[in-house]
């Protein structure tokens, strides 16, 4: 079978969640034998090349490249709140260069083309006009929601008056996008509810991320640190982590002095590190290498959808994760016995002392993570559900 999967960045390198959900499922199309092909946006915020496709992939899959400056500008903006009923993540997207290099593409007669993500779903129509290959929408989450829960959090009357209009639009597009693919797969159950809401009758499967069982890298712990990992462009991500710091950090310092915060991500330009013991670490190379040398993981978030990959990530590196409810939406683990998840930043500061500090708990509730991965996220026995759905569509 001939899989082109269309995705709005290049996979590799795996920096983000997004990319190495990408990545997890070329592994499953691999596994099943399946050709597979990736027509990806070389966006200047998440620039890489061929250079950066490890050797295992670029034997295996083909990938071709399509330049696109897709920074928000502030007049663009302006016009998409003004003057157009769209997304302004869509017309971001909307690329004729894309749509040709999409078109030349399809004379290869694929078997399905897949759209990774809300905003590559407005391809699918080309696909629909040029080939006979079958169309799935796989919504890495659903993007309304977010922007309708950031618009909850958010105090400034101007952002939260355009982060609803923003929400109504995807909303909009989501579900166009729903109705119009042949078939659409999600990462969670969650998300499959939203979406089933909108479509009748049309072939659909929830197919979580997995990852290869992982092996700890064999780094030297640093003692009494707690890791965060994460894109701080994002602004999910930077909410959770501003709430992190000012709310939590500092009830842990008070009970635990020597502790450490160690943070890595990419592109932390509105954020503001104030407090003690904070080390920012910059994009890091490996998150593997990164999240090992920390016993304890802290993922806060407060406005999501889809599923985190950290967390996941985390739990087959056997790591103690103390996260938010929101963050492990769609994972199903079991508060206490495999991980610890909690909005009260009392809760969430007591439970990371007692990580850092009780042995015997945290080497309980980094076992029983482990396990859990194993048991939920394996990528072989994943592989086999998606195999058997893509080969029934024929």
């Amino acid at each position: 079978m001939k899989i082109l999967l269309l995705t709005g960045k290049s996979p590799w390198p795996a920096k983000d969640g997004g990319a190495a959900a990408i990545v997890s499922l070329v592994d499953m199309l691999l596994l099943n034998n399946f050709q597979v092909s990736i027509l990806a946006f070389n966006t200047t915020k998440h620039f890489s090349g061929p250079e950066n496709i490890p050797t295992l992939y670029s034997k295996k899959v083909k990938v071709k490249y399509v330049s696109l400056d897709a920074s928000i500008r502030i007049f663009p903006l302006l016009s998409n709140i003004f003057f157009s009923n769209k997304s302004l993540i869509k017309e971001r997207f909307h690329s004729e260069n894309y749509h040709k290099a999409l078109s030349d593409w399809l004379k290869d007669d694929f078997d399905i083309v897949q759209a990774e993500g809300l905003a590559m779903a407005m391809y699918l129509p080309v696909v629909k006009s040029l080939s006979r290959a079958l169309t799935i929408f796989r919504p890495h989450n659903v993007e309304s929601n977010i922007w309708s829960m950031l618009s909850e959090e958010e105090l400034n009357p101007i952002k939260k008056y355009y982060f609803r209009l923003l929400s109504r639009r995807l909303k909009k597009e989501e579900i166009s996008s729903a109705r119009s693919c042949d078939a659409i797969m999600t990462m969670t159950e969650e998300d499959m509810n939203w979406f089933s809401k909108y479509y009748k009758e049309k072939p659909a499967i929830v197919i979580p991320p997995a990852l290869q069982s992982l092996k700890p890298e064999f780094v030297n712990i640093i003692p009494h640190s707690v890791a965060y990992i994460g894109s701080l462009d994002w602004l999910p991500n930077l909410n959770g982590l501003k709430w992190f710091i000012s709310k939590v950090w500092p009830k842990v310092i008070e009970k635990l002095p020597d502790a450490v915060l160690r943070i890595a991500g990419r592109n932390p330009v509105r954020l503001k590190i104030k407090g003690r013991n904070i080390i920012f670490e910059g994009e890091t190379e490996s998150s593997s290498v990164f999240l090992c040398a920390s016993r304890v993981m802290a993922i806060p978030l407060f406005s999501g959808s889809g599923i985190r990959m950290r967390i996941i990530e985390g739990m087959h590196l056997g790591r103690c994760i103390i996260a938010t409810p929101t963050a492990v939406r769609g994972i199903h683990c079991t508060n206490g016995e495999n991980i610890i998840f909690t909005d009260n930043s009392d809760i969430f500061a007591d439970s990371v002392v007692k990580c850092l500090t009780d042995a015997n708990y945290a080497s309980y509730l980094s076992d029983n993570a482990l396990k859990f991965a194993y048991k939920n996220f394996n990528i072989f026995e994943i592989a086999k559900r998606a195999g058997k759905f893509y080969n029934s569509l024929k």
